[in-house]
């Protein structure tokens, strides 16, 4: 039996008649939504240092051609916060970038990339990245997933 049945069941001694809220703190009860707003906010925070430490290795701390025209152009927390999906841009015209050759040579600095996050930010356990990349379009077309 687990802990978590046991100790309702213990609760369920101790009471008359089983209601919904019995077992919470009320001091929980009194705000509520406060503590998600602040896992938000932390997973904003760690979203933003992520950024700039890959922004800041990218822009030129890799030995990789391929790799150091990139930048970050969004960090979506994916499980929340143990994974982020990071999008990049490539600085090169879409002619001029093969996707499948940046996501080969991504995933080999993947570790090295989650090892200077892991530097940057002060956490127990460092999250997970995945990449998606999205080449440059040319300064006259819009793109195909709005703005």
């Amino acid at each position: 039996m687990s802990h978590q049945n046991r100790r309702e069941i213990n609760l369920r001694s101790l009471c008359a008649e089983w209601h919904e809220g019995d077992g919470v703190d009320p001091r929980e009860d009194m705000r509520p939504g406060r503590r998600r707003t602040k896992l938000d906010r932390k997973t904003q925070q760690l979203s933003r240092q992520i950024q700039r430490t890959l922004d800041q290795v990218l822009s030129g701390e890799v030995a990789d051609e391929f790799l150091n025209g990139l930048r970050v152009v969004s960090m979506v927390p994916i499980a929340g916060g143990s994974r982020f999906l990071v999008t990049l841009e490539s600085d090169r015209p879409i002619e001029q970038v093969s996707v499948s050759e940046i996501e080969k040579r991504l995933d080999g600095w993947k570790g090295t990339l989650r090892r200077e996050v892991a530097r940057s930010i002060h956490r127990r356990k460092t999250p997970e990245l995945e990449f998606r990349i999205i080449p440059r379009l040319p300064e006259n077309q819009e793109p195909p997933y709005g703005s």
